[in-house]
């Protein structure tokens, strides 16, 4: 079994769990807690799918502003043509040297 199917049978507890605690068969705080420890367990099995998608994206976003700045910065240096490879790599395309950090 995959990460990504662990999670998503966690996941689908979280469902199973919402018919107990509305049957009675759970209390509202057994539920509470038993969801919280499968919404963890899901989100580090597979943190694209039910990780913190506000945290990704501010950090996708903090890494466009880097590359902007290096990429102003190679424009006034004249020398660098930067091209994305990775986030920690830069090549220049003219000279085909690579700048990592």
């Amino acid at each position: 079994m995959t990460n990504q199917d662990q999670a998503r049978e966690y996941a689908n507890k979280i469902a199973e769990l919402t018919i107990r605690v509305e049957s009675g068969v759970l209390s509202l705080e057994q539920g509470r807690v038993l969801t919280d420890n499968y919404k963890w367990l899901a989100a580090k099995l597979d943190p694209e799918t039910y990780g913190n998608q506000y945290k990704d994206k501010k950090e996708m976003e903090t890494q466009q502003m880097h590359l902007e700045a290096i990429k102003e910065l190679a424009e006034k240096d004249n020398h660098w043509i930067v091209e994305l490879v990775s986030p920690d790599d830069f090549t220049c395309k003219q000279c085909g040297h690579k700048q990592e950090s």
